[in-house]
């Protein structure tokens, strides 16, 4: 398997570094590591390591820095990690390269001990595995799901307890084969992120393949994801908006690949998020914490966005023309 990694970094000079480090000690070697930097401050370390191609990137913002990488990378396979991962046991890119050879396959994923610090910072307190949970789960729009397939509101089934097909991956460890890559990045979500109004760039970038392609993945856990501060989260009500309203982004980009009316996914969207806010004025009336009082509002903004920001590129960011962007920091990135 002919194959590079691109990291997508962010103000993290130790993590990233490790990283390539851990990568140095593996069987089977990338051709090269593209590093695609959108820090503070350039990392003069990184452009001495011979194996390593370090590209500025101009935007902080993770789907336009994972096109430039995607731009500027050669072979067939690329392997899109995050910078703060941490390799576990398994020889990880034999194995994915044995499976590679075995299967037909646009994507391949693994099972990452994830330890978000999101997560542990917006506690719902629900209990999940209740019988009520799952009902009232199912009448608000959330239908059962078979491991890693997808929906509406980038709702989507757990990843499979065993190996299989799925139709997305989790965002910190992505392998593609390049040519699947093809029409997967979109200037509205680059938009997105730029105006810090999105999450799930994951999703929307993986299932654009595996709702086309068929995509594998392995459940035994290579990687640990650290619980470090997140570069999404500065307050509940801010984090709450991006995932609301992303949701019905995910929703028309779910919709397109599945080529069903974009009626339906509008329909499922504010009837999925009208019970959330019916729910999430319930929890804060009971529970009226700080938390439970801006993940509400949050809902609210999220809807507003709907009604005031359309997806697309002229009314989000009117004054930056995207493929002139690239195109700069590629050349930039080949000099």
């Amino acid at each position: 398997m002919q194959f590079e990694v691109i990291i997508c970094t962010y103000n993290r000079p130790i993590q990233v570094l490790n990283l390539i480090n851990q990568i140095g000690t593996s069987s089977l070697l990338p051709s090269t590591i593209i590093v695609v930097d959108s820090s503070d401050e350039i990392n003069d370390e990184l452009p001495l390591i011979p194996t390593v191609k370090y590209v500025r990137s101009s935007h902080k913002n993770q789907p336009y820095q994972r096109c430039l990488g995607y731009l500027l990378a050669t072979q067939e396979w690329i392997v899109f990690m995050d910078d703060d991962l941490v390799f576990l046991e398994g020889d990880f890119f034999r194995d994915i390269s044995e499976k590679i050879e075995k299967h037909d396959i646009a994507g391949i994923s693994v099972g990452i001990d994830y330890q978000s610090i999101i997560q542990k910072k917006v506690n719902t307190s629900y209990n999940s595995s209740t019988i009520f949970f799952k009902v009232v789960n199912f009448l608000s729009g959330v239908p059962f799901r078979k491991p890693g397939q997808m929906y509406y509101a980038g709702l989507a089934g757990s990843l499979p307890d065993e190996e299989g097909n799925v139709q997305y991956f989790q965002g910190p460890l992505m392998v593609f084969k390049r040519a699947s890559l093809v029409n997967s990045f979109d200037f509205v979500l680059f938009s997105l992120f730029e105006k810090h109004l999105a999450m799930g760039e994951d999703k929307a970038i993986s299932m654009s393949v595996g709702l086309r392609n068929t995509l594998l993945y392995l459940p035994k856990k290579y990687f640990r994801h650290p619980p470090l501060e997140s570069h999404y989260f500065s307050d509940f009500q801010s984090f709450q908006r991006k995932i609301g309203y992303s949701r019905l982004y995910l929703s028309l980009v779910y919709a397109r690949l599945k080529n069903k009316k974009i009626f339906w996914a509008y329909l499922h969207y504010y009837y999925f998020t009208s019970w959330r806010i019916l729910i999430g004025l319930g929890r804060m009336l009971m529970r009226p914490s700080k938390q439970n009082i801006q993940l509400f509002k949050g809902h609210i903004d999220a809807l507003f966005l709907t009604f005031t920001k359309p997806f697309n590129v002229e009314s989000l960011t009117p004054n930056i023309d995207w493929q002139k962007e690239l195109d700069d920091d590629i050349s930039c990135g080949r000099q």
